[in-house]
């Protein structure tokens, strides 16, 4: 059986599908195979692939009959892999030269379902970034382990800082959704919910290449991306209501939030939907209405749990960070819960605003509470708080 199967989609990425190509040819593992999916390139990607496949027999070429997406090809290169690992590599990215070994050696020997290991980005304006996988040390655990080891440090869901058995992929029928961006977050929790074993190599092997981009957004592709985040959000939804485990419900919430925070900014920036809009995904009519009723008017779906509760009663003044609708709605909660010593703060005033700025606050931190209320600053927010001396700092979240 060959060793490992590396699967390339391919799309208009004449200037970058070379190196990508020469960093698996030259590895320290020469029992692979090259599976490089075609998907209707209109550059000349197809022409450097096929003279490469002359120079190296390990190349294997499938051409898609039109562009079908980055899902697609990846689904079509599992379905071909004869590898006993199966790994991922985007076309227009890098590995280092030693990686296969490292990683089918330390598989082998654990015997695990997928190993994980780290990233460094490369950007075009800014010093080279190292993402890890995973912040503990390189023992073997199940893929929940590994999962709710994210809820404490960060979820790390990129496909291609990880290999798979193929047998454990094709087995649980694990696949990538077609036509959706942000495919990688489903894949990731398939894996990590069904895998018995997984394993992390504390290295950064897989460079990843970030492009400047305008940050600009047509309404075609703020829909687009919304409709596939409303797909994720569903699923992980749909996985909160079949599971019995607390913390595991934990993770998935504080996971989901996230989603719906930046869905929610998608749906705010999309001026208008077409007269005759239809949703691509079934999922965009279950999961737009609670969205809609979440925020649009001003209502958001947080609660206080009760040690919050009552560690607000013991405060002598609670300071809400932040005046807006986020604001607005953690004075409802606090008003519903029958607390009223709070007062609004921001960070710097403006004009002849009468809201104090929490810095004026300072003399009294140790004896209040500051509920930052923002739904896409929170992390900044509750940094400056602390970083002023308030140690009782509270981020609110969502409550399913």
């Amino acid at each position: 059986m060959t060793k490992l199967s590396v699967v390339i989609p391919i799309y208009n990425a004449e200037k970058y599908i070379e190196k990508c190509l020469l960093s698996v040819m030259h590895q320290d593992v020469t029992d692979i195979e090259i599976i490089c999916v075609l998907d209707g390139a209109t550059d000349n990607s197809e022409r450097i692939v096929r003279n490469m496949q002359t120079m190296d027999d390990r190349i294997i070429i499938i051409s898609n009959d039109i562009n079908r997406g980055q899902s697609y090809s990846r689904n079509v290169g599992i379905k071909k892999a004869t590898g006993k690992y199966s790994l991922f590599l985007d076309a227009d990215d890098f590995i280092d030269n030693k990686a296969f070994g490292l990683l089918i050696k330390n598989a082998d020997e654990r015997e695990l379902d997928v190993l994980g290991f780290n990233l460094y980005q490369i950007y075009e304006d800014k010093p080279q970034q190292t993402l890890k996988a995973k912040s503990k040390e390189e023992k073997v655990c199940s893929g929940i382990e590994f999962f709710l080891d994210g809820y404490k440090t960060g979820y790390h869901m990129v496909t291609c800082t990880y290999m798979y058995r193929t047998d454990f992929l094709i087995g649980n029928s694990i696949y990538f959704i077609n036509g959706i961006f942000y495919e990688d977050n489903i894949f990731y929790l398939d894996c990590m919910f069904k895998a018995q074993k997984v394993g992390y190599v504390d290295k950064a092997l897989y460079c990843y290449r970030r492009h400047l981009q305008s940050t600009s957004m047509t309404r075609v592709d703020r829909i687009k991306h919304f409709e596939s985040m409303c797909v994720v959000i569903d699923y992980i939804l749909n996985k909160i209501d079949k599971e019995n485990d607390r913390i595991i419900i934990q993770a998935l919430q504080k996971m989901a939030s996230g989603k719906i925070l930046y869905a929610y900014k998608l749906y705010s920036e999309i001026e208008s939907f077409p007269t005759s809009y239809i949703p691509k995904f079934s999922q965009v009519d279950k999961v737009l209405p609670f969205i809609q009723t979440a925020f649009r008017d001003g209502y958001y779906p947080y609660k206080f749990d009760e040690q919050t509760l009552m560690n607000l009663r013991k405060a002598d003044k609670i300071l809400i960070y932040g005046r807006g609708k986020l604001g607005i709605a953690m004075e409802k909660l606090l008003n519903e819960v029958g607390i009223t010593n709070y007062s609004f703060v921001i960070t710097k005033r403006q004009n002849d605003n009468d809201i104090d700025e929490i810095t004026d606050w300072i003399d009294s931190k140790d004896r209040v509470s500051v509920i930052v209320a923002s739904s896409i600053y929170s992390e900044e927010m509750a940094e400056n708080a602390k970083k002023l001396g308030f140690d009782k700092v509270i981020v609110p979240r969502f409550y399913f």
